[in-house]
């Protein structure tokens, strides 16, 4: 089961509930939130994303992190979140090692990766780019997926050397 099936359900069953905050001001209701991240999820197979491609995360906590995030389970690939107070260096060790297709990034986050060679494809959720993004045609259903398929990539902190990735799957969550 893909975990994009979560927001799917949700969607059908509550689609004019708030789902997506920014603070306290409601941003999108479910049918708006699983429309965005379906959006996402075709874009990124327009880009070559596949179903067990790796798709990173680094930006801050919010709404368009979530909408990303649901986008690349659509898609059925998995996502690496990358805590957005790393380095851009470490960032660019961790998208390296992970093998991702590509990063989402916000704010700095874009910028401290510029210094490191550009180690992946990049979509800027501040850029212009990201509205034409969110009006892509969307995937219709969630890419399957089995239980055992990774969703998730975590990285340790490092403290003791190098960062090290952690699979999470589908039935773990």
């Amino acid at each position: 089961m893909n975990l994009a099936h979560w927001l799917a359900r949700s969607a059908t069953a509550y689609p004019r509930r708030p789902a997506l905050f920014s603070g306290v001001t409601p941003v999108a209701d479910y049918a708006q939130f699983d429309a965005r991240a379906r959006a996402v999820a075709g874009w990124l197979r327009a880009q070559g994303v596949a179903a067990g491609d790796r798709v990173a995360l680094f930006m801050p906590n919010g709404p368009d992190y979530l909408i990303a995030l649901y986008g690349i389970w659509y898609a059925g690939a998995a996502a690496v979140p990358v805590n957005a107070k790393l380095h851009g260096r470490e960032a660019a060790f961790i998208l390296r090692d992970a093998g991702a297709k590509l990063v989402f990034v916000a704010g700095s986050n874009g910028a401290a990766l510029n210094a490191e060679g550009d180690p992946v494809t990049r979509m800027d959720v501040d850029g212009p780019g990201y509205d034409d993004l969110l009006a892509h045609p969307p995937l219709a259903e969630p890419a399957p997926r089995e239980g055992s398929d990774m969703a998730w990539l975590f990285y340790t902190s490092g403290t003791t050397g190098t960062p090290k990735g952690v699979i999470i799957t589908h039935d773990m969550l």
